[in-house]
């Protein structure tokens, strides 16, 4: 459930940013490629955006969240992800430019099990904000971050959340949040190292998150 709640935010990030500029569509769905919802006015320097994540566990899906929002342009049409040992998130952005366009759906990274020579802590934790063990783990293809996240959820049940594993830098870049979107309200921070780096904190409001079950993370843990 740990990187089922973290996907949760991968979404809800792209419904952070409004303000002057393009007027977009900002909506979420679970479990769908479409969702509709109300205007809004993003601020300069950002284009409309869709966002498509994937949380799986175990081989299977734990869930999928397609939104719409805002994005700052330098986010555009990429990819990212996050591994853990039962676990892994994929989240794919795309955008366009004209008043309340609508963006293609969103391209996943592709699977890559190639070891890139990164070991990074694992751990997660459903009751604090901080996990830490011994367990590591081997990152593959471009997860060469190590990622430390930790999550408070306010509503609609407060609850704490921590993990760690192996990420994509443009995981990474999402930094520090908070969120405030229908039935949820939630902060996030996430902190990487790479190899031979200090520690890496990039706070950027930024886009693109999701929303999972709680009941899922029993299954990532």
């Amino acid at each position: 459930m740990a990187s089922c709640m973290l996907g949760i935010f991968c979404v809800l990030s792209i419904l952070a940013g409004f303000g002057h500029s393009l007027t977009c569509k900002v909506c979420m769905q679970s479990f769908s490629s479409y969702c509709s919802g109300t205007d809004v006015v993003c601020p300069a320097g950002h284009a409309c955006a869709s966002s498509y994540t994937l949380t799986t566990g175990d081989g299977s899906k734990l869930s999928e969240e397609f939104a719409r929002g805002c994005v700052p342009t330098s986010r555009c049409n990429k990819t990212s992800s996050l591994s853990l040992p039962r676990g892994k998130i994929k989240m794919g952005v795309s955008c366009c430019f004209q008043d309340n366009c609508l963006p293609p759906f969103p391209t996943l990274p592709k699977d890559n099990f190639d070891p890139n020579g990164v070991t990074c802590a694992t751990c997660s934790s459903a009751d604090s904000d901080w996990c830490y063990t011994k367990d590591t783990m081997k990152c593959n293809g471009d997860e060469n971050m190590c990622i430390l996240e930790s999550s408070h959820y306010y509503k609609p049940v407060d609850s704490l959340l921590s993990l760690r594993g192996c990420a994509t830098k443009s995981m990474c870049d999402l930094g520090m949040q908070a969120i405030s979107y229908g039935q949820l309200k939630m902060t996030m921070n996430i902190t990487c190292t790479s190899a031979g780096s200090p520690l890496y904190s990039h706070l950027q409001l930024l886009f693109s998150f999701i929303v999972a079950s709680v009941l899922s993370f029993r299954m990532m843990i």
